[in-house]
């Protein structure tokens, strides 16, 4: 049997959301101690990670638990575009009130990978693909909204500690959704802003922490990186989605993966979570 932050540790659900799971959609049914404390069997992390399989295809969490006792492998449409379409509309109409209490009703619906990967990401790219005059005031609305709720949303106390800095163009909103992300894996972070790496040798001593996480950005060269190979850290780690373009020019010394979560999951020991 196992505590609600170590099932959380294990599917990357935070416990709010496994919560919300029991309470409104009656899936999982954990054991209680005297205490009242939850603890979940090892079933009850097979069907998380059934709910996560079903979520990821695009469904519903509210039609999730009619398919797990049917035993249906098959989904019909997508969830994510509805939401989608839902939270462009919003913004559009720039109903921020609204937009709001969508988004926060999500953040405590769904995972955090999820939730960004299937959601925040592609309707950031929506805001910015917008063809009409009002484009910028909606877009920058959205995006104000958002940093917002994400600095609210850093709430953990615990955990690991994570430095995080931007090189490159790289926006304070890419930065605060890499930090939300490593709070969906029980991480905290440290945002050290957009830095020359050399400055990094000089407060190293100064900051306690288990990683630092480079979020790259566009621009940088292969003369940049030959340039401060020797500055970083040993845990150090890269990510964000332009890095793909540098891992594959093979300039990259240290591990990287677009996804903050899976470079956390692959280098658990390095980022302090075992």
């Amino acid at each position: 049997m196992y505590p609600i932050r170590e099932v959380s540790q294990k599917t990357g659900v935070n416990p709010v959301t496994l919560r919300a799971w029991q309470r409104r959609y009656g899936l999982i049914k954990p054991a209680r101690t005297d205490s009242g404390h939850r603890l979940y069997s090892e079933q009850d992390i097979a069907t998380i990670q059934q709910v996560l399989n079903w979520l990821e295809k695009g469904v519903s969490i509210g039609q999730v638990k009619s398919l797990l006792q049917t035993a249906t492998t098959e989904s019909t449409g997508s969830n994510w575009e509805q939401i989608n379409l839902e939270l462009i509309e919003l913004a559009q109409q720039l109903n921020l009130a609204g937009l709001e209490s969508r988004l926060r009703e999500l953040s405590k619906l769904y995972p955090v990978d999820l939730l960004l990967g299937h959601v925040i990401r592609p309707w950031l790219l929506q805001l910015s693909q917008l063809e009409r005059p009002d484009r910028a005031v909606i877009e920058q609305s959205g995006h104000g909204l958002l940093q917002q709720l994400l600095i609210h949303w850093l709430s953990i106390h615990s955990g690991p500690m994570i430095a995080v800095m931007r090189c490159g163009k790289v926006s304070a909103l890419d930065s605060l959704l890499t930090r939300y992300e490593l709070q969906g894996v029980e991480c905290r972070s440290l945002d050290l802003g957009q830095i020359e790496p050399t400055q990094l040798p000089l407060i190293q001593d100064r900051l306690s922490v288990d990683a630092y996480l480079v979020l790259l950005g566009a621009g940088l060269t292969e003369s940049w990186f030959n340039k401060y190979q020797t500055v970083w850290p040993d845990n150090s780690f890269f990510c964000g989605d332009i890095g793909n373009v540098y891992f594959d020019m093979g300039w990259l010394d240290h591990p990287y993966h677009p996804s903050v979560t899976q470079l956390v999951r692959q280098h658990e020991a390095s980022f302090g979570l075992v």
